[in-house]
């Protein structure tokens, strides 16, 4: 299967190597060949790859796409790449769009198309988020916290980027707090509350607090700092205030789950990939529940 990729960043990095380990050809423009002989880890796939030179020319060559762009250039790109029968599949990264307006209107328009579609919502994929369902359901738990404290790369070295600014798509809840919304909407949490988001400056979010709620469930707390001077992720569960550690780290990532020399998200889109492929029409509901929390997080949030 022959897929070209938009996006020099992550896309090329993430997705890149993670199509070839499910034996697809690349067609790139030449354009990206500066940006593959920049990272040593992307040497190895030079030669998986055949180049042409015009976007036009490896969209038609092509059954399938990775946009991974700026959010609202994504929108842009999907209405265009719609048009194209050829292309039977086409994986998103995350957010969509801006808002979760903007994401809905456009997913409703992908499924329509029948094209088989995902977005790159990967924590489902993670050892803690296969088993949290398992969890979720076990009725030996009365509440569920989970932290994730980091310096975010566009604070760290002072970027004034896109992924700053929540209008844009940025921000701790559009940008890293939809990783986990996706998946606590995958186990079936449709209400929250008890909201706080702070941030220095103006429409640029750093920390974020939310409850969810889900009936016979346990109440799961969230906290996100993407300015914190220590890195950790952990999750904990608690009974009769007993605490019991599920998961701790630095990232949400496993680290046996990292190839050599790659990015560590690399197997988790493999993994999300070839679902895609297996099941043809995955996660199109789950989709939805995504946006439809993502939404009444967003309300809840404008009426503070």
């Amino acid at each position: 299967m022959k897929f070209t990729i938009l996006g020099s960043g992550f896309g090329i990095y993430g997705y890149l190597p993670a199509l070839v380990l499910n034996d697809c050809e690349i067609i790139l423009q030449s354009r990206y060949k500066e940006k593959i002989k920049q990272r040593e880890e992307l040497k190895y796939y030079s030669n998986k790859i055949t180049w042409v030179e015009t976007e036009e020319e490896a969209i038609e060559i092509s059954s399938g796409i990775v946009v991974a762009k700026r959010p609202f250039e994504q929108v842009q790109i999907v209405r265009k790449i719609l048009r194209y029968e050829n292309i039977k599949y086409i994986f998103l990264e995350k957010p969509l769009a801006p808002t979760p307006e903007e994401s809905y209107d456009i997913q409703e328009k992908i499924i329509e198309s029948n094209k088989v579609f995902g977005v790159g919502y990967i924590f489902r994929y993670t050892s803690w988020g296969k088993s949290l369902g398992n969890i979720v359901n076990s009725n030996d738990v009365d509440l569920i916290n989970i932290e994730w404290s980091f310096m975010a790369h566009h604070f760290k070295n002072h970027l004034n980027n896109w992924k700053r600014y929540d209008s844009a798509g940025g921000g701790i809840l559009r940008f890293y707090g939809i990783q986990l919304i996706a998946l606590i909407a995958e186990l079936g949490y449709e209400d929250v509350g008890n909201i706080k988001i702070i941030g220095d400056e103006c429409d640029q979010s750093e920390i974020f607090c939310l409850s969810f709620y889900k009936k016979n469930s346990p109440e799961i707390n969230v906290t996100i700092n993407s300015k914190s001077t220590y890195n950790v992720f952990i999750i904990e569960s608690i009974r009769n205030e007993e605490k019991k550690e599920i998961f701790l780290n630095e990232s949400p990532f496993d680290e046996f789950n990292k190839n050599k020399d790659s990015d560590i998200r690399v197997n988790y889109l493999r993994e999300h990939i070839s679902t895609a492929f297996k099941e043809n029409i995955y996660g199109y509901d789950s989709y939805r529940r995504t946006i439809q929390l993502w939404s009444r997080i967003e309300n809840l949030i404008s009426s503070l």
